[in-house]
């Protein structure tokens, strides 16, 4: 059994997607059932809770072979991240998918890529199998800009002249 958390995002709504058009069953742990339910529908097994809470994760991750572990950014980020990879490697999970991000380094100076960072270590440290996905920039996140991008053709990023390779959610 594959665990999914984050799938009423994009990026998490489009790995579920691609497994369902695959026929891969899933687990989903969702905070919202209305919102998730076009995916039940689909046939993914939902458990409704908060990631917060070991319980929930202690029963969305019973059976569980693989979890993808998308949470969002914040302050709880790396608490929450810990718990989970703690409450996985319990409950038996054997490979562990962690959304990070391609400035997730040793030296960064970014906060938010600093807690990926940590993260990382910590799963790394867990006995775990693990993957990082580390995309640069979603094509998705150009959306709120799409005015100004066909009013003047332009996109704008704060990188000067720099180039950036962008990813879509459902690559």
């Amino acid at each position: 059994m594959i665990l999914l958390t984050g799938v009423t995002g994009k990026t998490g709504g489009a790995t579920a997607q691609a497994l369902l058009a695959r026929g891969v069953k899933f687990r989903a742990l969702v905070r919202n059932a209305d919102k998730a339910a076009p995916l039940a529908a689909a046939g993914a097994e939902l458990v409704t809770g908060d990631v917060a809470d070991p319980a929930v994760l202690a029963r969305a991750l019973a059976g569980v072979e693989k979890a993808l572990l998308l949470v969002p950014n914040g302050e709880q980020q790396l608490v929450l991240e810990k718990q989970f990879t703690d409450v996985a490697k319990r409950a038996g999970v054997k490979h562990l998918v962690k959304l990070s991000s391609i400035e997730a380094t040793a030296t960064t100076k970014v906060p938010i890529a600093a807690i990926h960072y940590a993260a990382e270590q910590y799963i790394e440290q867990s006995g775990l199998a693990w993957t990082f996905v580390k995309p640069s920039f979603f094509m998705q996140n150009f959306l709120a800009n799409a005015g100004t991008i066909k009013e003047q053709g332009k996109f704008f990023l704060p990188m000067g002249t720099g180039q950036v390779a962008t990813i879509d959610c459902a690559d």
